[in-house]
């Protein structure tokens, strides 16, 4: 049994947070299926672009959509393209 996969989602319960959808960065890791630095790298390029909220609490950083700016691209788009 991978104890890894036990622990870290409960550390992650273990704050009572409110993360309005948020997910910790081991959650994509684990979906995702790669390597920590490149979910870091892509994670870092959607934020600077906005299209990311990062949360930080203790040492985990939760992410989430930023929605404003999701539907300003997808007009954008809408009306450009």
């Amino acid at each position: 049994m991978d104890t890894k996969k036990i622990y870290h989602p409960l550390c992650c319960l273990s704050e009572p947070v409110d993360l309005k959808g948020g997910v910790c960065v081991s959650s994509i890791q684990a979906k995702a299926n790669l390597s920590p630095s490149t979910v870091s790298n892509y994670l870092d390029t959607l934020q600077r672009a906005g299209l990311l909220l990062s949360e930080r609490h203790g040492k985990w950083t939760y992410y989430r959509r930023n929605e404003e700016t999701i539907r300003a691209l997808a007009e954008f788009v809408k009306e450009e393209l």
